[in-house]
């Protein structure tokens, strides 16, 4: 099959892809400027049926964002039922099929241009629907070798990279201090492929040749910290939160994918990003929290390997994620939901489901006590439930010795002893302690600066942020509870420090 791009009817003057691209630019310029667009005494009298039902603390600008994200799904929706009826009546429906048969490896790689982003809410793991797309080609699974082109996430079916310009490194904190944000932010096209053939193309290239150092942690930890410390490294690659390796462990958890298919897509996930690269000699991953349930695979998968896990007390670690997520509209909106009782029954059952999914359940905690607790609790309940649940996991592993080989590192040592905690730490990396200074001077830097979960970027905001109250903080130290955890007063002492191990 020849590579074609979407084409008119022979009687049409009108190509439907150039309608896509101004209805998309025309959207995403709203989205961009809607204060001009929208008077405020007019977008009040719009919602006003609706004002008092929203948090008190939403300001003029979230109803405006709202609004215009309204919009933006409502229209998103109808260009992708376009878009499926458009691909029907071309090539394009034909070319997708033949490209998830067996057979179809030649061409099986369908070449999407974008020309829409939103990601809704900013916090969540990345999805193939962040971007509005028109078909542009099919083409071979080496295209998919570029150094342009990165994993962005996974479905059950597919593979989704994206190509960024080649004046952006995607793999740099001066870019953003998250990959994940750097690929959405500045993707220029999207390049799918079917699961068959990307274990095919990983296969050819094997398990990564370079040093590799795989970084777990808690969560609102320092751990963006440490990966900008390697960062300084002459010859390292550091892929700081790399979220196609959530969406893995999601669909594991979720049921989407058995324990055998998850297998391979670890593999073929992880020989993709640790990929060989010019002048890169080291790789380090540092992976979400929700990850950590995933260390013995990757451990079974790739035994050269070398593991760090970063933590924090849990005081620390939910004060902080309280702060940022809650200048997340959209996870404002989720609470909402959850802790009004005028929400419809059915609703809130659908939104505490949806919620209880991405939640690591395992013996380590008592899981009728937690579905009681969570029942009666708050949003924040499931918040505390979905972050700390990956570290009761892992915590109950490393006691039993299920998980072996990962040192643990308390946030409060390497902000006290940061030279002899970096030393240690490069010497169980197999990284010469030679760049330890060097390494030393990004602690003098906001790590996450520019980024929605900078506390220190927004600690001197006027934008309201609703306080902690005291029913938050029981629902939360209810859930702690029910995972055999500390409270979040107390200290947390994670097994097989890496410190002690060097006494």
């Amino acid at each position: 099959m020849k590579n074609k791009k979407c084409r008119v009817f022979p009687s049409s003057n009108i190509d439907v892809s150039n309608i896509l691209i101004f209805l998309n630019d025309f959207l995403s310029r709203f989205i961009d400027n809607y204060q001009t667009y929208c008077e405020p005494d007019v977008l009040l009298r719009i919602l006003s049926p609706f004002v008092l039902a929203l948090p008190q603390e939403w300001t003029l600008s979230n109803l405006w964002e709202l609004t215009s994200v309204i919009g933006y799904y409502l229209f998103h929706v109808g260009v992708r039922v376009a878009q499926s009826v458009w691909w029907t009546l071309t090539d394009v429906r034909r070319g997708l099929e033949l490209a998830a048969s067996e057979d179809g490896y030649g061409e099986c790689v369908q070449v999407q241009t974008i020309v829409a982003r939103l990601r809704f809410p900013q916090v969540n793991h990345p999805r193939p629907w962040d971007f509005t797309t028109f078909h542009d080609r099919f083409t071979h699974p080496r295209d998919l070798l570029s150094q342009r082109l990165t994993l962005y996430c996974v479905t059950a079916t597919h593979a989704h990279m994206v190509e960024t310009p080649e004046t952006v490194d995607v793999y740099s904190s001066r870019t953003s201090p998250f990959m994940k944000r750097a690929q959405f932010q500045h993707a220029v096209k999207v390049m799918v492929v079917p699961l068959r053939h990307f274990y095919r193309l990983s296969a050819t290239l094997g398990d990564p040749a370079t040093n590799v150092a795989w970084i777990t942690n808690s969560g609102r930890c320092g751990s963006t910290l440490l990966i900008q410390m390697l960062e300084t490294i002459p010859g390292m690659r550091c892929l700081s939160e790399p979220d196609v390796t959530t969406n893995v462990a999601l669909l594991s958890r979720s049921g989407q994918i058995s324990a055998a298919e998850t297998e391979s897509l670890t593999r073929a996930v992880v020989r993709y990003l640790c990929r060989a690269a010019p002048g890169v000699t080291h790789v380090a991953v540092k992976v979400r929290y929700t990850c950590v349930t995933e260390v013995r695979l990757v451990q079974k998968l790739f035994p050269a390997f070398r593991h760090v896990y970063i933590y924090r007390d849990l005081g620390n670690v939910m004060t902080s994620f309280y702060n940022f997520i809650h200048r997340d509209l959209a996870v404002c909106m989720l609470e909402k939901v959850i802790n009004s009782s005028t929400t419809l029954p059915p609703v809130k059952t659908r939104v505490r489901k949806y919620l209880a999914g991405m939640i690591a359940w395992a013996d380590c905690c008592n899981c009728e006590e937690l579905v009681h607790v969570l029942s009666n609790g708050s949003f924040m309940g499931y918040s505390t439930a979905i972050i700390c649940s990956n570290l009761a996991v892992f915590k109950k592993d490393l006691e039993t010795a299920q998980t072996k080989h990962v040192p643990t590192l308390h946030y409060d040592e390497l902000i006290r002893h940061p030279k002899t905690v970096s030393t240690r730490l490069f010497e169980h990396l197999s990284i010469s302690t030679s760049h330890v200074e060097r390494a030393l001077t990004a602690l003098d830097t906001d790590s996450q600066a520019g980024d929605i979960a900078s506390n220190i970027q927004h600690r001197n905001s006027k934008q309201r942020v609703r306080k902690m109250t005291s029913d938050d903080i029981d629902s939360m130290n209810a859930v702690l509870s029910a995972m055999s955890l500390p409270d979040m007063t107390q200290r947390l002492h994670m097994p097989a420090s890496l410190m002690e191990e060097s006494t």
